[in-house]
This record gives C-alpha cells, structure tokens and sequence, in this order.
C-alpha cells in the first residue's frame, strides 16, 4: 500500500470514529506514522482527502463500470445499484459525514460529483 492509500485509510478511519470537524492533519500523520511535510507531498489539507475518497467511491466506480459494460450497455440503474453498494460497504464513513458534516461540505462535494457523472455519462 502507498503512502497515498494509507493516508487515505487512516482519514477514513478517523473520520468514522471523531467526524470530520474533529480531524486534524496532526490525527492523520501520527495514525499514519508520517510527518506533517510528507502528508503535504500527497494533500493540501484534509479536504482534499474527502474528495479523494468521493472521487475512489464515484467517479472511479462509474468509470470502472463504463470500462467493464460499455456505454450502450451501462445503465442508469447499474450506476445507482454500483453507487448504493459503495455507500453501503462504507456505510461507517457516509453516516459520520452527514451526522457531523455542519459546514455542508460533504455535500457540496457529493454534489459536484455526481453531477459531473450525469454530464458525463
């Protein structure tokens, strides 16, 4: 696993325990084991983790099926069942977000993503 992906992870583990407005990049780099320089490396700031992981759990499973079934054969419904599957599996995640997400960021970024999936397929 990269560097990136472990950051990844343990945001994403952090944020399905305290909530977002309770991470700090300081939480991320010591549950990472890395220094706050190398957290720099790979992201500006803890918001640009949180559309890392909106663009891994719906941009890239979007494309992924459009790899995998084509355009005249991927459908509305395949998206929604794909999209309703990653949000189950990180369920954890996606309730914590919406429970402390006060500034609505998670949803404006959600948002953003789907309707730049809409356009795009």
């Amino acid at each position: 696993m990269s560097n990136k992906d472990i950051i990844l992870k343990n945001a994403n583990d952090l944020i399905c325990i305290y909530g977002f407005n309770e991470v700090t990049v300081k939480m991320i780099c010591e549950k990472s084991n890395i220094s706050r320089k190398a957290f720099y490396n790979f992201y500006h700031d803890k918001y640009e983790i949180l559309e890392e992981i909106l663009i891994r759990d719906f941009v890239n499973e979007v494309d992924d099926l459009f790899d995998k079934f084509g355009r005249i054969e991927l459908n509305r419904s395949i998206i929604l069942e794909a999209l309703y599957q990653r949000i189950y599996d990180n369920g954890k995640f996606y309730r914590k977000m919406i429970k402390t997400d006060t500034e609505y960021i998670f949803e404006k970024y959600l948002l953003k993503y789907m309707i730049e999936l809409i356009k795009k397929y």
